[in-house]
């Protein structure tokens, strides 16, 4: 056996070039008959798109299908029958499957015929044969524009007035659709904007409901319309008093302003040009307000100039001042005033420890002047008090001489009560 295999071995070995000869032959020649043949093969084509033939002529009529065109329209199946050289190359690109609206005649449901046709082979079959189309009247339908806003703007930014390039667009498709469509709509996301828009948008159409209408279901494309709507930065600001007064030295010199301010005491300041907040923070009243000699409140109204690129979001045009200016206040102290006792009892004997106080007033200084030792008047009641085990003590008050308006005088002492030791006489 091995022999023999052995033989067969060498004697392809001593005639490969022979043999190799024979192969490339039969292949020339398998080759030459097939392309004299060509013999047919039959291949099934699936996913073929289908097409609406002749709706132009449906459109003139004023007609249109009804529906998503992805949704009413199925795949196509086609069997095609081909030279066997084209064989593998036949695919969904080389077959036109289609259904003629010519042959429609009304609005309703028209069950159609699938035609097909391939530019490299022969259709033997189609599935379905048939499909279902919904027609209905092509109509058109003017609808309005409405515009809205949803979210707040970030803190510091205001919206203006929003602007649309038309108020209404014309729409077109199947009456039993667009005769739901009530309005074209549009809303502005304001949660990330500081700067204004000025954009052409895609407007939704909304039924009754609320609900989209798809755009597939109209016909054409849905006009666009354009959006504006400035966006402001907004700063409250108030006014610059300090600056505009003079002559704070010049003051009567027994007087001190103690406050000022204005009504109102901030604006609401808008502008397109935010960075001028950079280095505008008060705004410049037009006059001045001399303090020079005096002595009482100040209260007038003055007018203000805000940044040439900025305005108020309101009517004012003048900013009422108030200057706050008292009298300077000082500090009197007057040391050991005795107090005036009331109230002992015949039965007892009192023996002091604590009856006399210092006495720190506090007041404007022409009434400080006014007041001298004499005008404190202090005093206090022992009457009710029979504790004879322990020290006493009672509350001490304090009233100024008549001619001494003592409602804006402030009065610190050092004692607030007398104490004391009783015994039975």
């Amino acid at each position: 056996m091995n022999k023999k295999k052995n033989s067969f071995i060498a004697y392809i070995k001593s005639n490969w070039i022979i043999i190799l000869l024979c192969f490339v032959s039969a292949v020339i020649m398998w080759a030459l008959i097939m392309k004299d043949e060509n013999p047919e093969r039959t291949k099934t084509i699936q996913n073929v798109q289908l097409v609406f033939d002749g709706e132009a002529d449906l459109l003139s009529r004023h007609f249109v299908v009804v529906g998503d065109r992805d949704e009413i329209i199925p795949r196509i199946t086609v069997r095609v029958t081909t030279d066997l050289l084209k064989y593998a190359d036949l695919s969904e690109a080389n077959i036109t499957a289609s259904v003629d609206l010519r042959k429609v005649n009304g609005e309703g449901e028209h069950e159609l015929s699938v035609t097909a046709v391939s530019n490299n082979g022969t259709v033997v079959s189609v599935y379905p044969k048939t499909v279902t189309i919904t027609v209905d009247r092509l109509n058109q339908k003017k609808v309005p524009v409405e515009v809205t806003t949803k979210n707040s703007l970030p803190s510091g930014y205001e919206a203006g007035d929003i602007k649309v390039s038309r108020d209404s667009i014309q729409i077109e498709g199947a009456k039993s659709i667009i005769s739901d469509v009530v309005k074209a709509y549009y809303e502005i996301d304001l949660k990330h904007i500081t700067s204004g828009i000025n954009e052409s948008v895609t407007l939704t159409l909304l039924d009754n409901d609320n609900n989209s209408v798809s755009d597939s279901e109209i016909y054409g494309e849905i006009p666009s319309v354009n959006v504006s709507m400035p966006v402001y930065s907004v700063r409250e600001l108030g006014f610059d008093l300090q600056s505009a007064l003079v002559n704070t030295e010049l003051i009567n010199p027994n007087y001190e302003i103690v406050n000022y301010y204005t009504v109102p005491e901030k604006v609401k300041v808008l502008t397109l040009d935010e960075e001028i907040f950079d280095n505008y923070d008060l705004i410049k009243l037009d006059s001045v307000i001399d303090i020079s000699g005096a002595k009482s409140n100040i209260e007038k109204k003055v007018s203000f100039t805000v940044h040439e690129n900025a305005w108020l979001d309101e009517d004012i045009e003048k900013v009422e001042v108030h200057i706050i200016i008292n009298e300077k206040q000082v500090e009197k102290t007057f040391e050991n005033v005795k107090v005036k006792i009331s109230g002992e009892s015949d039965k007892y004997s009192y023996t002091y420890t604590v009856i006399m106080a210092d006495v720190t007033i506090r007041c404007g200084i022409s009434l400080a002047n006014k007041i001298d030792r004499d005008n404190i008047i202090l005093t206090a009641n022992v009457s009710g008090i029979d504790n004879t085990d322990a020290e006493c003590s009672a509350p001490i008050s304090i009233e100024f001489s008549r001619g001494i308006d003592a409602t804006d005088i402030y009065v610190y002492l050092s004692e607030e009560s007398v104490r004391f030791m009783m015994k039975v006489k």
